[in-house]
């Protein structure tokens, strides 16, 4: 590899550096990317946990509604089941 001066259209590379136009450094600004994708997680997972506290799941009642929909013949004719035997 040679130390030739690179050109891009928002940056100049020589070597190991690499620098903005504005003299910042790209590493601080993936730096900062990173943690705003971090925190972009982090927001996702807290709204999953507000959703399933404000919204419980009811396991009796999703139960039942299965077996009511098993009982419409329409399910029972386009539906197929498969139960491996074995392994």
């Amino acid at each position: 590899m040679t130390n030739e001066l690179k050109t891009y259209s928002h940056e100049h590379t020589y070597g190991d550096f690499n620098l903005q136009f504005d003299g910042t450094k790209k590493q601080d600004i993936d730096t900062a990317s990173q943690a705003t994708q971090e925190a972009k997680g982090i927001a996702e997972v807290q709204a999953s946990f507000v959703i399933a506290k404000k919204f419980p799941r009811n396991e009796n009642e999703c139960y039942m509604k299965m077996i009511d929909s098993c009982k419409r013949a329409s399910l029972a004719e386009q539906s197929m089941y498969c139960y491996p035997r074995g392994g």
